[in-house]
C-alpha cells in the first residue's frame, strides 16, 4: 500500500522490538470485554466507529468488527436539506465559496445547482478582448499572464493559435 514490501516492514518491526499484528486476536476481542457496556453498544451505529473508538483508547477495526458481529449497520451520516438561505447562494457564488460558507462539498454543490438549473454565476473562462490580445507578442508571455489574469500557459497557447511569434527580449 505504501510501496515497501511487507518483509522489509517485518525485519524493521523486527528490529525496533515490535511484535507482529495479531489479526486473530483483534478479530477474536472478548465479548464480556468492559468496553462493549450496554451504552457504548447502544452508541453503535448511532456514531462512527472512529468516535467511539477514539474515545475507548480502541483501533477503529475493533469497534467495526465488533458492531458488525451484533448485526449493527455501520453509523451514516445523511445529508442535510438545503435551506432558502443555501440556496440563494448558488446563484451568487462559486462552487467553491458556497462550500466554505455551507460546510458541504464542492461536489454536493455541484449536484445541487444542476438539479435546481442554477448556472454558475462565476465565469469559467475570461474571454480575450482585442486589448487583450494586443499585447501577444508585444510583452513576455509570463507578464501578459500578469495582467491578464491567465496562466502563462494560456497565454502562450493563445499567442501560437494566432502564430503571434515570441516577444523580442
Amino acid at each position: 500500500r505504501f510501496g515497501i514490501a511487507a518483509g522489509t516492514i517485518q525485519q524493521k518491526r523486527e528490529e525496533l522490538g515490535i511484535k507482529p499484528f495479531d489479526w486473530e486476536n483483534i478479530r477474536q476481542v472478548d465479548p464480556d470485554s468492559p468496553w462493549w457496556t450496554r451504552e457504548i453498544v447502544a452508541r453503535m451505529g448511532k456514531e462512527s466507529d472512529k468516535h467511539i473508538a477514539d474515545e475507548l483508547g480502541l483501533c477503529v477495526m475493533v469497534v467495526s468488527i465488533r458492531r458488525n458481529k451484533l448485526g449493527i449497520a455501520p453509523f451514516r451520516q445523511l445529508a442535510t436539506e438545503w435551506v432558502e438561505w443555501e440556496v440563494a447562494l448558488l446563484g451568487q457564488l462559486s462552487n467553491e465559496e458556497v462550500a466554505l460558507r455551507t460546510g458541504r462539498s464542492p461536489e454536493a454543490v455541484i449536484i445541487k445547482r444542476r438539479k435546481l438549473e442554477i448556472a454558475d454565476p462565476t465565469p469559467q473562462r475570461v474571454r480575450w478582448t482585442e486589448e487583450t490580445m494586443a499585447l501577444l507578442g508585444k510583452l513576455p508571455d509570463e507578464e501578459v499572464a500578469r495582467r491578464t489574469g491567465r496562466s502563462v500557459s494560456a497565454v502562450y497557447t493563445k499567442r501560437w493559435h494566432l502564430k503571434i511569434p515570441t516577444c523580442p527580449s
